[in-house]
């Protein structure tokens, strides 16, 4: 069975957008949490279908170093995310 992928795409205004594939229909959340480890924002939460996905991290997160958290089934993975405005 595959894991999982998941990372984020970066330009030069930061990284904006997370993509994730997933081989089978699961519950899929993506978490964005600050430095300090608070949440700052639920990306995504639900069931998704296999194959590719993205998700936009949006206009309200200000400039920082933040971190994203993707669970699918018993997959979990955390990536480190900058974003500059």
């Amino acid at each position: 069975m595959q894991s999982p992928k998941f990372e984020s795409v970066c330009a030069s205004g930061g990284c904006t957008e997370l993509r994730y594939n997933i081989p089978e229909k699961e519950r899929v959340t993506i978490k964005l949490y600050n430095i300090t480890g608070r949440l700052v924002k639920e990306l995504e939460n639900g069931i998704k279908r296999p194959g590719e996905h993205s998700v936009n991290i949006g206009n309200e997160v200000s400039s920082g170093v933040y971190f994203a958290e993707l669970v699918a089934g018993h997959y979990r993975s955390v990536k480190s995310v900058v974003v500059v405005r």
